[in-house]
């Protein structure tokens, strides 16, 4: 009678070399992939740059609205009474209307962006 004979020693470790070298090809072309998509990440990186810029245009736009509040105050406290009224539309206006600028700053950033990935 004969005994079953299993896969030898050597037989289990080539297929233990090849299965891991399978998964470090997928590893490899799964980067590769991720490299090769260029459009992809040069999206994401024109996203952030424009999240972290509309951030800043807040931060600088909530600094405007205060110092220009400041300043309007100051203005009424030492002029005539008719200042005081005309400082306080320019701050009204600038409040009611502080997304005329972030957009235009926006737009012109969207612009200089486009216009580098087209000499690049």
């Amino acid at each position: 009678m004969r005994r079953a004979v299993g896969p030898s020693d050597e037989e289990v470790r080539l297929r233990s070399q090849i299965e891991q070298s399978r998964r470090e090809l997928g590893q490899t072309v799964e980067a590769l992939a991720a490299k090769a998509d260029i459009g992809r990440r040069i999206q994401t990186k024109v996203q952030a740059k424009v999240d972290q810029e509309a951030e800043a245009l807040q931060a600088r736009g909530d600094q405007i609205r205060q110092r220009v509040s400041q300043v309007g105050q100051r203005v009424r406290q030492l002029a005539p009474a008719q200042l005081p009224e005309a400082a306080g539309q320019a701050v009204r206006g600038l409040s009611e209307h502080p997304g005329v600028a972030v957009g235009t700053v926006l737009l012109l950033v969207g612009l200089a962006i486009g216009l580098a990935a087209r000499r690049t």
